[in-house]
């Protein structure tokens, strides 16, 4: 087999999409991580940066307390000296301290604190009054007043201790912060890359199992295509598929066997038949692709009588696929049977007319001249004719439906005289077996369109099975029936009934059931196959029911009127 390389785009496009959806998810998922580390590992850089900040301008306020606190020291020095001795030097520290703790406060002051506002305020209310006090006792050169700068004083001190105290406090809490913040930096910055990580290898492992996958199915379809070949190869019919314009994708050698000519790649159908004799610019095939329509048609190419069947369907994604079939053999046996069925209908069944003819004479008007034990011979050889002259016509019907040639003549007819004639002309057949048959019949008539003497053949094998199958002494019923819309004639018998593995089949050629004495029942096994025929040809159906005991074959025909109502 022969395949020119179309590829797959609708495939092969999936599998692109889907590895490039794998990358994209694990580049995105890759970068996600990334990020996320980075904010967190930025975040904790900011964070210690500020830490450090708060570090710096911690100490820096406390060192400006301690120095405001010393010059508070220095002003109390000063004044103690200079009380004790009366010597001026000791003035110097004072004043300077005097000089520089004005803005030393303020300083203090603008300072952003973790005490509130009003604990720094008290601070500098008591600084102003010691200050404000040691001025005083300096120039009226007296004691500061019992005790009350010292209280001063020390009320100072514990209040710039319990700054500072409270500073370190807040430093120690903002450090453990940014530790715990540090930390659960970390953490995240460890959780992304594990997820990126973890990303990352997923799509890795899908894209490996894709690749693989794609390397299994590509191994598997390589495996399938050899067999596909290997399959077509060897078959007796020509394949080909094509696109939509008629150009032909794959092929087998039989194709190009079958139509004599070589195919070569990018071969459209339409070049592969111009050689042939009779062919038409724009061959079926072409068309039929291009309109996604099957067909099925016999083509005769006149070459040494070689004859092809050609059936075409649509397949997928715009192809369609041709079968040519050698049916030159079948030809030849087809008109082998036809022969022979001319040769029985002209060679079998004249004499075997007046064979009967004769044995009618015989047993008609020369009955009284015969020996009782010829006459017996004679109505022996009249029921054998009378069977070989029924199943070459059974013969020549089935041949006739075949072929679509079966005449029929319709006209309006009444049903319950159909039924009544049949029941007269086969009551004589059934009561040779012992069987009565029974009429029922509407009272009024019951008017189809139909042709009289087909229906007679279809009651006949009705009739005549149900009394071939019915025990000795059994009754065989005929029902009329007028529906709303159709007519039912039904044949009832009271056998053992239709074998169930033989029911899909009663209706086919030669079908007959199994087990069954064959010598006595008789039969073409062709009645039922000729009956459907009729009854379909009629517009109407036919079918059975049956268990052991009851068996009913009914066909029904649409009434007269309500055909000419629908019409």
């Amino acid at each position: 087999m022969v395949v020119t390389p179309t590829g797959h785009p609708t495939s092969d496009n999936a599998g692109h999409r889907l590895l490039l959806v794998m990358a994209a998810i694990g580049l995105i998922g890759l970068i996600a991580a990334v990020w996320i580390a980075g904010s967190a590992l930025t975040g904790a850089w900011w964070r210690e940066e500020q830490s450090r900040s708060a570090v710096a301008a911690t100490y820096e306020r406390i060192d400006k307390l301690d120095h405001f606190v010393s010059s508070l020291r220095d002003i109390e020095i000063g004044q103690r000296g200079y009380l004790l001795t009366g010597d001026p030097a000791y003035l110097a520290p004072f004043e300077t301290a005097r000089e520089t703790l004005s803005a030393e406060l303020e300083d203090l002051q603008r300072l952003d604190w973790s005490v509130s506002d009003r604990v720094m305020a008290r601070l500098a209310a008591l600084a102003r009054r010691k200050v404000a006090l040691t001025t005083r006792s300096i120039h009226s050169r007296q004691g500061d007043g019992s005790s009350l700068g010292k209280t001063l004083m020390d009320a100072i001190r514990v209040q710039s201790i319990a700054v500072e105290r409270e500073e370190r406090a807040a430093l120690a809490e903002r450090l453990e912060s940014e530790r715990t913040a540090a930390a659960n930096s970390r953490y995240t910055v460890l959780a992304a890359l594990l997820a990126g990580l973890a990303i990352t290898l997923a799509a890795g492992g899908l894209l490996l199992w894709h690749v693989g996958a794609r390397r299994r199915t590509s191994a598997v379809a390589r495996a399938n295509a050899a067999l596909l070949r290997e399959t077509l190869d060897n078959v007796g019919h020509g394949v080909a598929l094509m696109d939509r314009d008629g150009r032909l994708l794959a092929w087998n050698a039989q194709l190009g066997t079958l139509l004599g000519a070589s195919i070569e790649d990018g071969s459209t159908i339409r070049s592969t038949l111009a050689s042939l004799p009779g062919m038409p610019e724009e061959p079926e095939e072409t068309l039929a692709a291009y309109e996604r329509a099957p067909i099925s048609l016999v083509r005769d190419l006149g070459l040494d009588g070689l004859c092809l069947e050609i059936r075409g369907r649509p397949g997928a994604n715009g192809t369609y696929t041709l079968t040519y079939t050698d049916i030159t053999e079948r030809r030849a046996q087809e008109k082998m049977k036809n022969d022979f069925v001319s040769t029985v209908s002209h060679e079998l069944r004249t004499p075997l007319t007046s064979i009967r003819g004769a044995t009618g004479l015989l047993m008609g008007p020369l009955r009284e001249s015969l020996p009782p034990r010829a006459l017996e011979l004679v109505k022996l050889a009249d029921r054998n004719a009378q069977r070989l002259l029924t199943l070459v016509n059974d013969i020549l019907d089935a041949d006739k439906v075949e072929s679509g040639k079966l005449e029929f003549n319709f006209a309006s007819v009444d049903l319950n005289e159909v039924a009544h004639d049949a029941t007269e002309i086969n009551r004589s057949y059934a009561a040779e077996r012992g069987i009565i048959l029974a009429l029922g019949r509407e009272e009024g008539a019951v008017i189809v369109e139909a042709d009289a003497h087909r229906l007679q053949q279809v009651m006949a094998n009705l009739i005549s099975n149900a009394a071939k199958f019915s025990p000795e002494g059994g009754i065989v019923t005929i029902t009329v029936e007028a529906l709303a819309q159709e007519a039912v004639i039904t044949v009832q018998d009271h056998g053992a009934g239709v074998p169930a593995e033989f029911r899909e089949r009663i209706f086919g050629k030669f079908a007959q059931a199994v087990g069954g004495n064959q010598r006595q029942t008789g039969g073409s096994g062709l009645g039922l196959n000729i009956s459907r025929a009729i009854v379909e040809r009629h517009g109407g159906k036919i079918g059975f029911t049956s268990v052991p005991g009851d068996t009913r074959f009914r066909f029904a025909l649409p009434l007269a009127n309500a055909a000419a109502k629908a019409a």
